[in-house]
């Protein structure tokens, strides 16, 4: 299906008065990397236009970003917690774009108390303001762990600090050996490493790739020095999703949702047509087709002639999935509870206050003298906070098989309260169990020979998302990054005289 837009003398967007042909790029998937991609290409600057249209099978936006209407308090409510690196550069760059990315916190000294099996809170704290030196005061009196397993963790950093070690050379190690390897203890990653790698990736130490581990902490912890950790004060939906509708309809980039992708079909290796629920759409020589979903989505899409390729194969060996469990907590009364905690042993991973993650302090006011954000309780009703309480407590890696009952989760998810909370649990008036259980990709050792590039060998088709190899896991930055590396391509291919902007 060819556009054709009449541009005349006066209104001078070419300055040619004749008929101009205005190519559409269809994107499959309005999640994250999707949504990145449309506000890439769409962005004023660019100087030319281009016809967007985002196809979402659901019933909105958002993907694994997505926020749901609470029936408890009425508000939006993420399905899970989020966190953020202030090394992620285009993450926040997209919040740049949307206009929200002062709606982020990073708390700065950084620290967070890690529970171990005798209920004894650990600091861990980082000061990025020190650089380098930051790191390691953060490790030698980090107290969970003994004074030879510390020492090992440095180890650990030195060697994953040397420029001798390519992420080629331990992608078929599992994270596990490879930190045995290296001199890591038991004590210290049973304690440690597992929590932040299982946090990470999606998976546990022993099932994901060495690379995947050696390039988060060489672009975190050791990069200048240890990056801020922070989080979102609103709604993932007041956060990325609605400031992203409305960027969307002033640019008239098309978003049609309930607009699940059947099947793509090819002609002479160039996508012909897809077909949208009963209707089928033409792609002109001049369009063209991005896949910006999970790779268990792709299977069912990918075009029939492509199902022998190696691409398709590639696809299917990341197909197996990661869950997460988000456990929500509404409480008749105050918690006392940091804004976040580490459990360093136990089936539940992390607990978020996330009556203080959104607190006023999120928006610059000003702490009490001596106080840490991170730090701050419940205790004296500080800054006037209301008296409910609200936690959401996060369980990674979690198999897809996985049948433990939501009564179950919540039994865990009051235990883990109670072991970190310093007094007695007030009455529990809500709750909300949510499994996703198709999360992430596995992405094991090998993984790089199997994750796809953006190009998928036709021409006018193009992959997007956290499952191409951005050499990070499946994150937000991995899914921004692949987009906005992708728009870089693309636009030169969809008007050949306009060079990048």
């Amino acid at each position: 299906m060819v556009r054709e837009i009449e541009e005349s003398l006066a209104a001078g967007s070419f300055g040619t008065g004749r008929r101009v042909t205005v190519p559409t790029i269809y994107i499959v998937g309005a999640g994250l990397s999707g949504m990145a991609l449309a506000e890439s290409l769409s962005r004023p600057e660019r100087g030319a236009p281009v016809r967007i249209v985002l196809l979402e099978g659901r019933p909105s936006p958002g993907g694994r970003v997505s926020s749901y209407r609470e029936s408890h308090t009425g508000q939006w409510t993420d399905n899970g917690q989020h966190l953020f690196m202030d090394v992620y550069s285009s993450m926040l760059s997209f919040l740049d774009r949307l206009g929200t990315r002062s709606r982020i916190v990073f708390p700065t000294p950084f620290s967070i108390d890690l529970l171990d099996g005798n209920n004894r809170p650990h600091p861990f704290s980082l000061d990025p303001k020190l650089g380098k030196i930051g790191g390691l005061l953060g490790v030698l009196s980090f107290s969970g762990l003994s004074l030879a397993s510390r020492l090992s963790m440095l180890r650990v950093g030195a060697r994953m600090s040397s420029g001798m070690l390519k992420e080629e050379m331990i992608d078929h190690l599992d994270a596990k050996t490879f930190l045995l390897n290296s001199g890591a203890t038991h004590e210290s990653i049973d304690r440690f490493w597992e929590l932040l790698v299982v946090s990470a990736t999606n998976l546990s130490a022993s099932d994901v790739s060495a690379a995947l581990l050696l390039r988060i902490l060489r672009e975190t912890l050791f990069g200048p020095g240890p990056s801020l950790i922070g989080w979102s004060s609103v709604s993932h939906r007041e956060l990325v999703i609605d400031p992203a509708l409305a960027l969307f309809e002033r640019r008239g980039v098309e978003v049609r949702c309930k607009s699940a992708v059947g099947r793509i079909n090819l002609s002479g290796n160039r996508v012909s047509s897809i077909v949208v629920g009963e209707s089928e759409l033409p792609l002109s020589p001049t369009d063209h087709l991005v896949l910006a979903v999970p790779p268990w989505s792709l299977e069912r899409i990918l075009p029939i002639e492509m199902m022998d390729g190696e691409l398709c194969q590639n696809i299917m060996r990341i197909s197996f999935s990661s869950g997460i469990v988000s456990i929500h907590l509404w409480f008749s009364g105050p918690v006392v509870l940091p804004a976040i905690g580490g459990f360093m042993s136990g089936p539940i991973h992390w607990v978020f206050n996330k009556e203080m993650m959104g607190h006023p302090a999120s928006s610059g006011e000003k702490l009490p003298e001596g106080e840490n954000y991170l730090s701050l309780s419940y205790e004296g009703k500080k800054a006037g906070w209301r008296g409910s309480s609200f936690l959401s407590l996060t369980v990674s890696g979690v198999e897809a098989k996985d049948e433990t009952s939501e009564e179950e989760w919540l039994d865990r998810a009051l235990l883990a309260v109670g072991r970190f909370s310093r007094g007695p649990l007030p009455g529990l008036v809500h709750h909300r169990v949510i499994r996703e259980k198709m999360s992430t990709p596995i992405l094991g050792p090998g993984q790089s020979l199997y994750r796809p590039s953006n190009q998928t060998g036709v021409p006018n088709m193009w992959l997007c998302g956290d499952t191409t190899d951005t050499g990070l896991p499946a994150t937000m930055e991995s899914a921004v990054r692949s987009a906005h590396v992708l728009g870089e391509t693309l636009f030169p291919l969809l008007h050949p005289g306009c060079g990048r902007q």
